[in-house]
């Protein structure tokens, strides 16, 4: 079930970005598309944590994020 119905929600392509250093997130490189802290101030509550975001072409809604979530945390314990 795709979260937004009008919104691409195919081939999606999550951003991880580790620790998150309080910058402008970089979502696409090639669109030039940007999350910037000027924007979006709270952004610096989450420095030195792991941010998983869109990469600005489809909409990464929370059933997705919580998936991701949920995998890499898995495989951390799998290899710890």
């Amino acid at each position: 079930m795709s979260t937004l119905q009008i919104f691409n929600a195919e081939n999606i392509q999550p951003q991880v970005h580790l620790n998150y250093d309080g910058e402008d997130v970089l979502l696409n490189s090639e669109l030039g598309l940007m999350m910037r802290v000027e924007e979006f101030p709270n952004l610096k509550n989450y420095i030195g944590q792991t941010l998983i975001t869109t990469d600005g072409t489809t909409l990464l809604g929370a059933d997705d994020k919580s998936w991701i979530s949920f995998n890499i945390r898995s495989s951390h314990r799998f290899i710890s």
